[in-house]
């Protein structure tokens, strides 16, 4: 059961079986917690590095519940998904960025279900398209 993203040369310490199935393991410089799943996958590592811990969860999946406020701090926070991704809000939802904004899809809708649909730029406004269409639903749209 070695772990490949193991990055130091501190020998692990045997194995501690739980009842449960799972086992765990910590380094012989007490720097390395592991948490190994039945199969022997590890799904849980702790590092206590000089620069502050790291954590790294494996699973079939994760979920964090809060009846308050989640907030995730950090200096670049990278989302990735095979399938998918769904932001969900109840209310308003923001996205601000002190620099440039891009989005990027095989097509593109935006749809405003009561009120408007404003574009505001402090210089130009550019539609750049095989047709540009005004007031010209395609046959099938909702309107």
């Amino acid at each position: 059961m070695h772990d490949p993203h193991h990055d130091d040369d501190s020998a692990p310490r045997a194995l501690t079986r739980l009842t449960t199935g799972y086992a765990l393991r910590v380094t012989d410089d007490d720097r390395t917690l592991e948490v190994y799943a039945p199969d022997g996958r590890m799904c849980v590592q702790l590092v206590l590095a000089p620069e502050g811990p790291r954590i790294e969860l494996r699973g079939a999946s994760l979920a964090i519940r809060t009846d308050h406020e989640l907030t995730i701090d950090c200096e670049r926070l990278d989302v990735r998904a095979a399938h998918g991704i769904a932001l969900v809000s109840g209310g308003d939802l923001e996205l601000a960025a002190v620099g440039e904004l891009r989005s990027e899809a095989l097509a593109q809708r935006h749809v405003a279900r009561r009120g408007d649909v404003q574009l505001q730029a402090e210089s130009d406004v550019q539609l750049d398209g095989g047709r540009v269409l005004i007031n010209s639903p395609k046959p099938g749209t909702v309107r």
